[in-house]
């Protein structure tokens, strides 16, 4: 095997192994107490509340409270 693979190799399991030690680190810090924040989200011209309908199911999942109010101004004026 030439040297230059064998460096490669052996580069790629440090960053890998080093990746794994950072990765339990940050999984061990602890979350602030206290609610989670009320996340609001608004749809931009021409659309509805709808299109958030994933987003809304996912942060409702991690426990946000989520609004997704319609505007319904769909004209310039």
């Amino acid at each position: 095997m030439p040297t230059t693979r064998r460096t490669l190799i052996a580069g790629s399991a440090a960053v890998g192994a080093g990746a794994l030690i950072g990765a339990s680190d940050a999984s061990a810090q602890t979350r602030p107490s206290g609610p989670k924040p009320t996340v609001v989200l608004m749809h931009g011209a021409f659309a509805d509340a709808s299109g958030w309908n994933d987003v809304a199911c996912a942060l409702l999942r991690d426990g946000y409270q989520v609004l997704a109010p319609a505007n319904p101004s769909r004209a310039r004026a």
